[in-house]
Parts: structure tokens; C-alpha cells; sequence
């Protein structure tokens, strides 16, 4: 009888003993999976991420030094057709459909020979200084560009002929550069303007250091 009994009382509390063990060897388990899994995670993030983020962050560059470029060379070339568009109206008129050709072919002739290359060549320092600022504080207004593009344009346009703003068609001189000088500053903000500061990480934000994991 007293065996019957210490065997049902060992049956009792060996059952939940067993469990308690098992339950104790797999939380043990999982957390040197884990550790094992965060160390990994370390390595890797030290090793073979950091360097695909570099990677990308090379392309991010590369790919906006381009957008910027091409949105320059797109500004400057809609800064001069404007110039020599308006000239061209006020030589040849479009009183007729010949004229208005005549006008179109004189206008993309003269200005993609002569005043777009002129404009990117003269518009370039101002330009890059610029740029530089809109892209370290990340100023991505059209109105910031269209400011920006006048004033590159008066100046431009003070380094070829600071006369012709004192003459008898200084009010209709002034209208036009201001005009074109606004076209190309939201020509180029639509193209590379837009996306200012894009790629760059934030001051603000810490840099990510992989998941945390409780011991």
C-alpha cells in the first residue's frame, strides 16, 4: 500500500517537474538562437550591408550629379530660346505663316549655336553655388529656383552688356531676362530642383544599429 502511494505521488510530481524542465531547456535554446541570430546580424550589418549600402549610396549620388546636369543644360536652353525668341518675334513679326517659320528656325539656330552654350558657360559658378546651398539645406521650392534662375540671368546678363540696361529698351531687356531667367530656374526645378537633398541621411536620425535583443 505505502509503495502504491509513493509511486502516485512520484507520478504526480514528476509529470510537472518533467514539463518545467523541458519548458526551461527550450527557453534556453531560443535564447542562444537569438544571441547567436543578433551576432550574425552584427557582423553581417558590419560587413556585407554596410557595403551594399555604400554601394547605394554611390548610385544615389552618381544618378543625382546627372539629374542635375541635365537639368542645368535643359534651364539654360530654355533661358535662350526665350532671348532669342522674343528678339526674333520683334525682327521678323508673325504676320504671316512663312514669318512664324522663319522666326522658329532663326530662334533654335541661333540659340542652341550660340546662347545656350554662352548661358552654360556664363551661368555655371553662380549656378553651382546655388545649387550647393538648395541641396545642403534640402530646398525643394519652385519659388527658390525661379528666384534663383533670375538672378543668375541679371547677372549673366550684366556680364555681356551692363549698357543695354540703361538704354532706350531697358524695361523690355529687363522683362525678357527676368523671363527667361524664371523659365530656367522651373525648368531645372522640375527636373533635378525637385528632388534636393535626396539620398542624404539626416542629421536628426540616428543611424540604425540592428535589433535589440533582451537577455
Amino acid at each position: 500500500m505505502n509503495r502504491f502511494c509513493t509511486e502516485q505521488m512520484c507520478g504526480i510530481f514528476s509529470e510537472p517537474l518533467h514539463q518545467f524542465g523541458r519548458r526551461l531547456f527550450r527557453e534556453r535554446f531560443l535564447r542562444r538562437r537569438l544571441a547567436e541570430v543578433s551576432d550574425g546580424a552584427g557582423k553581417n550589418q558590419r560587413g556585407g550591408p554596410q557595403r551594399t549600402r555604400q554601394d547605394t549610396n554611390g548610385m544615389i549620388v552618381v544618378i543625382r550629379c546627372l539629374r542635375i546636369l541635365i537639368g542645368f543644360a535643359a534651364a539654360a536652353a530654355v533661358a535662350a530660346i526665350i532671348m532669342v525668341g522674343v528678339a526674333a518675334v520683334g525682327f521678323y513679326g508673325v504676320s504671316s505663316l512663312h514669318d512664324l517659320t522663319n522666326m522658329i528656325s532663326f530662334t533654335l539656330r541661333f540659340a542652341g549655336l550660340y546662347y545656350w552654350p554662352l548661358f552654360m558657360v556664363i551661368g555655371a559658378i553662380p549656378a553651382l553655388i546655388l545649387i550647393v546651398v538648395f541641396e545642403i539645406f534640402r530646398s525643394r521650392r519652385v519659388v527658390h529656383h525661379a528666384l534663383a534662375g533670375a538672378v543668375i540671368a541679371v547677372l549673366g546678363s550684366l556680364m555681356l552688356d551692363p549698357v543695354i540696361w540703361v538704354s532706350a529698351d531697358g524695361v523690355a531687356v529687363a522683362v525678357t531676362v527676368l523671363a527667361a531667367g524664371i523659365s530656367g530656374g522651373m525648368v531645372y526645378w522640375w527636373m533635378a530642383g525637385r528632388f534636393a537633398g535626396v539620398g542624404r541621411a539626416s542629421p536628426l536620425r540616428p543611424p540604425f544599429s540592428g535589433p535589440r535583443v533582451r537577455r
